[in-house]
């Protein structure tokens, strides 16, 4: 590869998926630069997605939709709503209102009621039958839980369960866990025999209750569960072991954008190609699992990206990255938000994310969450004491931040680059 300069695709996000455009990526002196993505045409958005005919595929770590359920009174009910969000909910999803097999797991989740209520559960039931026909059902078995009508049956087609038909599938329950924060965590799937609420019981028995603890303070970050799935971080993990890697810099207004200091910055990096399938995988994911929450927990909306890098922190060459902030220079103003997803916690001692303005506290998350914070933030990675950390790295940002970044183009600055 030459010393001086590659060229890639790069990527913008958009309402409709991400859209590709070019960009330049430098390597100057060994050191990578990384490219940012360009919008071409229209404004590129990350919107909430409108209500679907044929809802898209639930894996675990997407966000449960709002399947417009009606209660047998025939009033919305949703799992966003006050009176139900913030807990952890079991939705038993029945292909029909009527048959054995459907009254007899609504009857043992009905039995089940002292368990799920001390473990703080939400229970609904959902079949595809009308409000009316729910009302008769869920007085004749006296349910203590909302019995709700999907008249399209769209959460079992997200689930992929088959409506019944006469009596098939006539008991072909399924029981989705779904987290406080409404995303899908657990599917417990049809089963011969049937006993979906039994297992999705001892299911969350295992999981516990999480301790309510009084907490002093905390740094201003989110930490989102499940956006990648073990499989996948251990594919990304194969990725940076078999990529070209790079030493990472640091952003410096004196020297540059990407300049090596290993007493400030110890860690190698593999960058993903913009046009790449990881990488392409990798933003279709952020699109309904990432972007919606940063929207939501910080009320903004995320329209462009960096190049996404595999970074490694290891205890033998000293890894860490000593207190900084990500937005200080020319080369990084028009960052707005970074993201760090763990891809092997457990593998490694020592590498805590820490932020020292918000207290002495030391942060990690386990495979596969993302840890999204400011830029404007002071932070650090502790150094690591045993085996290797390997990191997914991103940098958000929106169209006001493309507008700095024009600006330094057109000094004729873009091979400067940005380290991180």
């Amino acid at each position: 590869m030459s010393d001086l300069e590659r060229c890639g695709k790069n990527r913008v996000l958009a309402s409709a998926g991400v859209v590709r455009a070019s960009a330049v990526m430098l390597w100057l002196a060994g050191f990578f630069a990384c490219a940012v993505l360009f919008l071409e045409g229209a404004e590129a958005a990350i919107m909430p997605q409108p209500p679907q005919t044929r809802p898209r595929h639930l894996d675990v770590g997407d966000r449960f939709p709002d399947f417009a359920w009606r209660d047998t009174q025939g009033r919305h009910v949703s799992l966003t709503q006050s009176a139900h969000a913030g807990r952890v909910s079991l939705v038993l999803v029945c292909p029909a209102g009527t048959g054995a097999g459907v009254q007899r797991e609504l009857t043992k989740l009905r039995a089940l009621e002292e368990k799920w209520r001390g473990l703080g559960l939400g229970v609904f039931a959902v079949t595809p039958a009308p409000p009316d026909e729910n009302a008769v059902l869920k007085a004749k078995l006296e349910l203590p839980f909302p019995l709700l009508s999907d008249a399209g049956f769209f959460a079992g087609q997200a689930l992929d369960l088959a409506p019944a038909t006469a009596k098939k599938n006539a008991g072909d329950c399924a029981v989705a866990v779904v987290d406080a924060n409404q995303r899908l965590e657990k599917l417990i799937a049809p089963a011969g025999g049937g006993r979906q609420a039994d297992r999705a019981l001892k299911y969350c028995e295992k999981r516990g209750v999480q301790d309510s603890a009084a907490v002093n303070g905390q740094a201003p970050v989110l930490i989102l569960p499940r956006v990648l799935d073990p499989d996948h971080c251990a594919r990304l993990v194969r990725a940076f072991e078999s990529g070209e890697t790079f030493q990472g810099g640091v952003a410096s207004s004196e020297h540059g954008g990407n300049v090596p200091l290993h007493k400030i910055k110890s860690r190698q990096d593999v960058a993903l190609a913009d046009t790449g399938p990881e990488a392409r995988a990798l933003f279709e994911i952020f699109r309904y699992r990432l972007f919606p929450e940063i929207k939501k927990v910080f009320n903004y909306r995320v329209t462009r990206a960096e190049t996404l890098r595999l970074g490694c922190y290891e205890a033998d060459s000293g890894g860490h990255f000593a207190a900084h902030r990500d937005d200080t220079t020319p080369y990084t103003a028009h960052r707005r938000f970074a993201m760090s997803i763990n891809l092997n916690t457990g593998g490694y001692e020592g590498g805590r994310l820490s932020f020292p303005e918000y207290g002495p506290g030391l942060l990690s998350a386990d495979t596969g969450a993302a840890i999204v914070f400011s830029c404007s933030l002071l932070h650090e990675v502790t150094r690591i004491d045993r085996g290797r950390r390997f990191v997914l790295l991103g940098f958000f940002y929106d169209e006001s931040g493309q507008a700095i970044r024009e600006k330094l183009l057109a000094r004729g600055d873009e091979g400067r680059g940005s380290g991180s």
